[in-house]
């Protein structure tokens, strides 16, 4: 988004012009609704990413206009967070990125999203894995699981999304059967020692959370580590890389060619994040969900199997 002239751009809301002035974004041919099928748009390979309505774009635009917080599971769409989202190169903090894991966990949950055998991960995870990992490297005889972690144990695979070093998103895929951990970045960069602390912490949760029958059968020996090939150039801006990163854990989940996100579509990428968010804030189902929801204590010792 353009800075508006005459504001103040120590102020957010002051610095992004208003959602009313911007346009639906369609770099092709604007899709028709659910019940008018449109081959154009089912055809193409990145319509699932990047796809969405007039008639839900009019919606945002109409609530910007006296704009309310609402809320989305444990975060909250604010017309703050809907700026940073749409804003082409603005960088994502943990309350977008949440946000959107949110709305992942749900999907799979609810079996709108057919993988079910997945949990995404909030962007506490990962600074729970840094800090467990230095605590190991101080004292590993004395070394003990945080409850947090076990919590994290006790769910199912595999887990995505990490942060790093507070200045770049990237996306990671741990899969517990195989071992192994992906990493999608849209750099392209190597992260051997950040990736070591999940790959050495992941097997050792893993082994804490089983029953006492199956744990000797779990190995504590560190994953295996991958980097995902990128599509060359992309993230020019130097702030879509969580946007990337959202995009590139939907594209891995459904199997989708990540070369699919580009800078071409990622503006379109943001409407519709920004999109499905605030749609997601008055889904009847998900406003249920969350009136009866009871956040874990994270004080349990119970152990369960995973494998």
């Amino acid at each position: 988004m353009q800075q508006s002239p005459d504001k103040d751009p120590e102020d957010p809301l002051e610095f992004c012009t208003p959602l009313t002035s911007l346009q639906p974004f369609h770099n092709r041919k604007p899709h028709l609704t659910d019940d008018e099928k449109d081959p154009y748009w089912e055809d193409l390979p990145d319509s699932s990413l990047v796809h969405y309505s007039e008639e839900e774009w009019t919606k945002v635009q109409n609530w910007s206009i006296s704009p309310t917080d609402v809320h989305i599971g444990p975060s909250v769409f604010s017309y703050t967070m809907a700026n940073q989202i749409l804003g082409l190169g603005k960088w994502l903090h943990n309350p977008e990125i949440d946000a959107v894991m949110y709305l992942f966990r749900e999907n799979t949950h609810l079996r709108r999203w057919k993988p079910d055998r997945v949990v995404f991960m909030s962007c506490l995870f990962s600074a729970q894995i840094r800090s467990a990992y230095h605590k190991l490297l101080v004292d590993k005889r004395k070394f003990k699981l945080d409850s947090w972690l076990l919590e994290y144990g006790k769910r199912e695979l595999p887990l995505y999304g990490r942060n790093k070093n507070g200045n770049h998103w990237i996306s990671l895929c741990i899969t517990f059967s195989l071992r192994t951990i992906e990493v999608f970045d849209c750099l392209g960069g190597k992260y051997i020692k950040e990736m070591e602390a999940f790959a050495v912490i992941i097997p050792r949760t893993v082994k804490a959370v089983q029953t006492t029958a199956n744990k000797k059968q779990q190995k504590v020996a560190q994953y295996g580590v991958s980097y995902l090939p990128m599509k060359l150039g992309i993230n020019s801006s130097c702030g879509d890389c969580g946007v990337f990163s959202l995009k590139h854990i939907e594209c891995h989940l459904f199997g989708m060619d990540l070369s699919l996100m580009d800078d071409e579509n990622i503006l379109a990428a943001r409407y519709k994040m920004a999109i499905d968010l605030f749609m997601a804030a008055y889904d009847p189902v998900l406003i249920g969900r969350r009136a009866l929801y009871t956040p874990p204590q994270h004080n349990v010792s119970d152990v369960v199997d995973i494998v």
